[in-house]
């Protein structure tokens, strides 16, 4: 149960990732050199929290808020960044050797501006997603703990008044059976 809600999680962490990439997308500066594009991605990646990776479609880092691009090895043969080629949104989880973590990678296509077609990376490191999830399930842990206290103290009081009640209707039948006829219950 808890692998296949974890797996829930990282389908939700894709998805965050696949807005962001979308938005992100948006307001990419037209300037597509690296002088251009590094200053962006620092930024973008500081207010977000997220690796974010440019890549040209000869696999060719433009600029990366983690990593110096200019000493980084081609990406045309990430998997993600093959599937985004091929379909428009590759994903993949899988180890980097640039900030020496297991990463989510999503890679997103952009539309071709100008004569350059660029793959927009976005990278979250799975210690995080899992950080999240343990966050999630302990706050839900809280959550249940806190019902069942509430459960439990209402199952009290309820039990509490019933055996009250059930302790007046004995104390007036001795009383009947005594012959007090006059003895009433609440």
């Amino acid at each position: 149960m808890a692998y296949r809600d974890h797996d829930n999680y990282i389908q939700l962490v894709r998805q965050r990732l696949f807005t962001a990439a979308k938005i992100l997308a948006r307001v990419l500066p037209v300037d597509h050199s690296m002088a251009g594009l590094q200053p962006w991605a620092e930024e973008f990646g500081r207010q977000t929290g997220l690796r974010i990776t440019v890549i040209d479609a000869d696999g060719r880092v433009l600029a990366d808020n983690q990593g110096n691009p200019a000493t980084m090895d081609n990406h045309s043969g990430r998997p993600e960044v093959q599937e985004a080629q091929r379909t428009g949104t590759g994903v993949s989880i899988r180890f980097s050797h640039t900030v020496e973590k297991n990463e989510l990678y999503l890679a997103h296509r952009l539309e071709p501006k100008g004569n350059r077609r660029l793959v927009l990376r976005l990278a979250l490191p799975l210690q995080e997603i899992s950080q999240g999830f343990r966050s999630a399930q302990q706050g839900l842990l809280l959550i249940w703990i806190f019902l069942f206290l509430l459960a439990l103290g209402l199952g009290y009081l309820f039990t509490r008044s019933l055996t009250g009640r059930i302790e007046s209707i004995r104390k007036f039948s001795e009383k009947v059976a005594h012959g007090n006829l006059d003895a009433r219950v609440k």
